[in-house]
């Protein structure tokens, strides 16, 4: 799983899995275990279920709990506003998307 969620963060594609029962479309920014020993995915929400209904906003998914998990043909700019690369939380970063992308001219 963290390799398909790398490759999806290093082309900056969409992903949309199941998370609690409930389909998520995420654009992924950071993979890595945290200080409790977790894999978790960073990621902003930009479509399917969520339960305060606020949308899009970031969420953190515990990688054991991520099913059906697909990369989608969307792709995303770059980092969203509040994203930070160096994320204390994290003591292993497996990939993550750079604080600022060069575009392609």
């Amino acid at each position: 799983m963290k390799t398909v969620v790398c490759d999806a963060i290093s082309r900056r594609l969409r992903l949309s899995f199941t998370y609690a029962g409930k389909v998520r479309v995420v654009e992924p920014h950071l993979c890595g275990r945290t200080t409790t020993g977790q894999d978790l995915l960073l990621a902003y929400q930009v479509g399917g279920h969520s339960s305060s209904g606020d949308l899009p906003r970031w969420r953190n998914y515990r990688l054991s709990e991520i099913h059906d998990l697909r990369v989608l043909e969307d792709r995303f700019d770059g980092p969203r506003p509040g994203y930070v690369a160096a994320d204390e939380r994290f003591v292993v970063v497996y990939c993550r998307v750079p604080s600022v992308v060069v575009l392609p001219k």
